[in-house]
């Protein structure tokens, strides 16, 4: 008869037993959900601080890559006025020093020349004076009055050779010099102008680079508290949800 009412007892309590394994069970599912989900929100807090580092170094990469090709840029700016400046000093001691010392000297050469020509001159009419007044031998006057002539000859040949090296000096060697210096001026002042555009092109570029990075730094930002937020929610509803479900069951 116990044997019985014991099989019974355990009968009865078999269904009971059931739903509470089942119950356990069910449990023990539904909370792997919302592990994942943690996880998960971890991995994403994880990836925008991954990314918003990386965010920040492409923007000091940005700054550090803008400082150097605008050092670059303003230096040959520098070099381009340093240039411009040696070119306008050149040219500057060239028409107040080096051509007028030159055309100076050719001047002299030139009275020099003028000067032999009237000596010449002066000491040939002597020579015909005297030989005019004085009875000497027709041979020694032939003689005497045929060097003086060719004395003067060579002096004036000599004078219409420094005429002529002095004007091919003053427009030519002198004329063509000046223009050569003032194009390398010109041509200074373009490279310098050139290299100043440069600068300012450079100093745009470096200004859109830092943009864009800042730009993506700020989104990165925006991405990680996104993120944050997300997580404290989670726990925020997952704790809203443990507390309701202890009210229920009290």
């Amino acid at each position: 008869m116990k044997h019985c009412l014991r099989l019974a007892s355990v009968l009865l309590l078999l269904p009971l037993s059931s739903g509470c394994v089942l119950a356990i069970g069910n449990k023990g599912q539904a909370a792997s959900p919302k592990l994942g989900a943690t996880e998960e929100v971890d991995e994403e807090i994880v990836e925008a601080e991954r990314e918003l580092a990386l965010a920040k170094l492409d923007l000091a990469l940005a700054q550090k890559k803008s400082e150097h090709a605008l050092a670059e840029k303003r230096e040959g700016v520098e070099q381009k006025r340093a240039a411009r400046a040696a070119a306008a000093k050149e040219l500057q001691l060239f028409q107040a020093v080096t051509r007028p010392h030159k055309l100076a000297a050719a001047d002299i050469e030139l009275d020099d020349a003028k000067r032999d020509v009237w000596e010449a001159e002066q000491e040939l009419e002597e020579l015909r004076a005297m030989y005019a007044k004085e009875q000497f031998a027709e041979r020694a006057k032939e003689l005497v009055l045929g060097r003086g002539e060719k004395s003067l000859a060579l002096a004036k040949r000599k004078l219409e050779l420094a005429q002529a090296e002095r004007a091919a000096l003053e427009s030519g060697e002198l004329a063509q010099h000046a223009t050569k210096l003032a194009e390398e001026l010109r041509q200074a002042d373009v490279e310098q102008q050139f290299a100043q555009n440069e600068v300012a092109l450079a100093e745009l570029e470096a200004h859109a680079e830092l943009e864009k990075a800042r730009g993506e730094l700020a989104a990165k930002e925006r991405a990680l508290v996104k993120a944050k937020t997300g997580a404290k929610d989670g726990e925020k509803s997952d704790k809203d949800g443990a507390q309701a479900g202890a009210k229920a069951g009290a």
